[in-house]
């Protein structure tokens, strides 16, 4: 990286470090409770290590082979990793005891894939469950009626810690019924919190 690439990359963290500060201030709540987890992907493991150095505390990758390149050139040190793509059950071994957090579990399969995987390595994985508000074909994820039985199917599995609910952004059309879907969310969250360790309920939306 040049000089000025490396001045301009910390000054965009900052503004929208900035930027994030003045809405939780405005919202009425502690800038310090809101966490920033920036996608690193397509970004060589000079950025990274320059973004954490200039405040950046968690990572996200969506590719388990680039995370690996990544993590072997020591990218992520002094941040926190967590994977936000799109997982294949045959690739949950390369992740486990590397990243804290997989948010994108979709189905019952691979939630109790990496629950067989975590308990190999005797550690226990936190997860977030993948919600499909827009019952989208193309996108994957529970379907918000079926939360429940998810829940009470994967309350069994020890070597997992289901931390929320995440969803990708949907189309417009369905954000009149978001609100509804995401009260439905938090209902259930609250429901099976003493069988699961809940307390995020994230979005994933592009920063416009």
């Amino acid at each position: 990286m040049t000089e000025t690439e490396r001045s301009a990359l910390v000054e965009r963290l900052h503004a929208v470090q900035n930027r994030i500060a003045q809405a939780a201030r405005a919202a009425g709540r502690d800038p310090a409770d809101i966490h920033l987890v920036a996608a690193t992907k397509m970004n060589d493991a000079e950025r990274v290590r320059t973004a954490i150095q200039a405040g950046l505390t968690a990572c996200g990758e969506n590719r388990v082979q680039e995370l690996l390149q990544k993590y072997e050139q020591g990218a992520y040190e002094g941040a926190d990793l967590q994977f936000i793509g799109t997982l294949q059950a045959n690739k949950v071994k390369y992740l486990i005891g590397k990243v804290s957090m997989i948010q994108s579990v979709s189905s019952l399969k691979l939630a109790q894939c990496i629950d067989k995987e975590a308990k190999k390595h005797a550690v226990c994985q936190d997860i977030l469950l993948e919600i499909n508000i827009g019952r989208e074909a193309a996108k994957s994820g529970f379907f918000v009626e079926d939360l429940g039985t998810a829940l009470e199917a994967l309350s069994s599995l020890h070597s997992i810690r289901i931390r929320g609910l995440m969803r990708s952004r949907q189309f417009r059309q369905v954000w009149t019924k978001v609100r509804v879907i995401l009260q439905k969310c938090i209902n259930y969250l609250l429901t099976y919190r003493q069988k699961n360790t809940i307390m995020y309920l994230w979005t994933i939306y592009r920063w416009e």
